[in-house]
């Protein structure tokens, strides 16, 4: 079923229209305020104070030649009346300026380093102060606040002269050989080149010209020396004749001596006189060896007697290889209890009698020997020993052995630097005898060098004065068991000295605590040497030592801390030898 649609019709309201008003428009008449007048404000102007710049006040410092100094600020004299921080604005010399802490050099030719903080560097040059250039320097600053900088301000460098340190040498020196060295080798001073000025011996000085050199002939030995240090020294100590008798041979070479001749008083009953002229070989071979027999009295005398002992009126005389200042003489009497009978007469080059006096009581029963020490105010060549038995029927003694001292060759030189300084020192050359390889304990007699005899361990025995104890390459054992030698007498004033050139292999100045290394035992009061043969010591560890050698009753390192200063006292004292 189909129903048609619904239609409403239109609704249609119509307008409401308001009436007009007629009512007259509403007017506010306007509103007038008086004016509100404020009076004017008037402020100060305001004014900032001036600045007040910086006042820079000079320096003046002293610096050593070769030296550099690291100084304090250039501001700490320096002020600022505002109180403003300062610092360095400008540096300049002789009109040129340089950027602050860059480091310039000026004319004298000292380097300056300086900082905006006003600290600064100073390399000082080396320079002649012997010359007509004067030895200061100088250079400017300024210094700013910020905003105003201060005037160029001067900055006074003295460069100071240094001194020449001479320091003393000492060499040893065997018969019949030659030494070289330089003296100037451990002398210091800034002014480079050093030389040698002149040399003094005995109250006789010589000059040295530059490039030039100097002689000096003494009893022991010629030495050469050149102004740039360099010297040679050959020993002119006299080889020992020769006997028939093998037993005098050895005496005479065991104990370091020329020769012996025998003489008596004169047929007239006049006494005899000493003449060097007549030590003849006719007169050594007046001379024997007495063999001690039960007695223990070996040794030599005179033959022109009852035996080989020095008898009445008869005199030894002891040619010795060079001059002495002492020696000492063991003596064996035959008699107990001997009287003072025997004498001695000491004798210089030329034979003029310097020293004499009597060989003393000593009392020796029935065996043994007694010492006897002759020291004499100046050094000697010749030795008379003789004896007067007076009434009684002493039958005179035997030189069992003489231990001789001998002198040193002292030369004094003077350094001289370029520019005029000078300082002095000594050059001592002392002789010595024929090395002796030694056996286990067997003992030097006199001034000589005594050199161990393999790996074995032995005793050394140094004798009165300077003694060289050797170690020579072969002597030493091994890492694994070490050969370890005593010495029993060493000596520091007598001028005893550990020789170990030949030891050591390949050694310089500055690795030679790779070799050596020292203990010091306070208790039983010995040095300890411990000896790497090659250098093999490393950082505290010495289990490579191959070579001991114990030095009783020494202190060999004088409480040095390190080896290296220890190896370096004893070098220049002399007490060791190396290459």
């Amino acid at each position: 079923t189909t129903e048609p649609p619904t239609t409403e019709p239109p609704t249609t309201e119509p307008p409401t229209t308001e009436p007009p008003t007629n009512d007259p428009p509403t007017t506010e008449p306007p509103t007038t305020e008086p004016p509100t007048t404020e009076p004017p404000t008037t402020e100060p102007p305001t004014t900032e104070p001036p600045n007040n710049g910086p006042e820079a006040e000079g320096d003046e410092y002293d610096i050593v030649e070769g030296t550099t100094a690291e100084l304090g600020s250039l501001l700490d004299n320096d002020t600022d009346l505002d109180g403003d921080p300062i610092q360095v604005s400008a540096v300049r010399v002789n009109g040129t300026e340089y950027i602050v802490s860059e480091g310039f050099t000026t004319p004298l030719g000292g380097t300056v380093t300086l900082q905006p903080d006003g600290t600064f560097s100073y390399v000082a040059p080396i320079l002649d102060h012997d010359d007509e250039v004067p030895n200061h320097d100088t250079f400017e600053y300024r210094v700013t606040d910020g905003t105003d900088e201060s005037s160029w301000t001067t900055v006074k460098v003295n460069v100071t002269d240094t001194d020449v340190d001479a320091i003393d040498d000492h060499q040893f020196v065997a018969q019949g050989t030659t030494v070289t060295g330089n003296v100037l080798g451990n002398d210091t001073g800034n002014d480079q080149p050093l030389r040698v000025d002149q040399v003094s011996f005995q109250g006789e000085t010589k000059q040295i010209a530059e490039g030039g050199e100097v002689s000096f002939d003494t009893p022991n030995g010629l030495l050469v020396i050149r102004s740039d240090g360099s010297y040679s020294y050959t020993s002119q100590m006299q080889p020992p004749v020769s006997y028939k008798d093998p037993n005098l041979n050895m005496w005479v070479a065991e104990n370091g001596v020329v020769g012996l001749y025998g003489f008596r008083d004169n047929p007239d009953g006049s006494d005899w006189t000493f003449d060097i002229d007549k030590l003849t070989t006719a007169a050594s071979q007046d001379v024997g060896f007495k063999g001690g027999g039960g007695s223990g009295k070996a040794g030599v005398g005179v033959m022109l007697l009852q035996s080989s002992a020095i008898d009445h009126d008869e005199h030894l005389v002891i040619a010795l290889q060079g001059e002495a200042d002492s020696v000492l003489v063991s003596l064996g009497q035959f008699n107990a209890a001997q009287s003072e009978q025997g004498f001695w007469t000491a004798y210089d080059l030329e034979g003029n009698v310097v020293g004499s006096g009597s060989l003393g009581g000593g009392v020796n029963d029935n065996g043994g020997v007694y010492s006897v020490l002759i020291d004499p105010p100046d050094s000697f060549s010749y030795l008379n020993l003789s004896f007067e038995s007076g009434s009684t029927s002493n039958a005179g003694f035997v030189v069992s052995d003489i231990d001789v001292n001998y002198a040193p060759d002292v030369f004094e030189y003077v350094a001289i630097d370029i520019d005029g300084s000078t300082d002095s020192a000594t050059l001592t050359l002392t002789p010595y005898g024929e090395v002796i390889t030694t056996l286990a304990a067997r003992v030097l007699e006199d001034d000589g060098a005594l050199s161990g005899s393999g790996a074995g361990d032995d005793v050394l025995y140094g004798g009165l004065g300077a003694d060289v104890f050797e170690w020579h390459l072969g002597d030493q054992g091994s890492a694994d068991d070490p050969a370890r030698d005593v010495i029993k007498d060493f000596s520091l004033s007598d001028g005893d000295a550990l020789d170990l050139r030949d030891l050591l292999q390949d050694e310089s100045a500055g690795t030679l605590d790779s070799y050596l290394h020292f203990e010091f035992d306070p208790d039983s009061g010995d040095t300890t040497v411990m000896v790497s043969s090659t250098g093999a010591f490393g950082e505290g560890g010495y289990d490579a030592a191959d070579q001991v050698i114990v030095v009783e009753n020494v202190d060999l390192t004088s409480g040095l801390g390190s080896d290296q200063l220890i190896i370096q006292d004893l070098i220049n004292k002399g007490k060791l030898i190396t290459d």
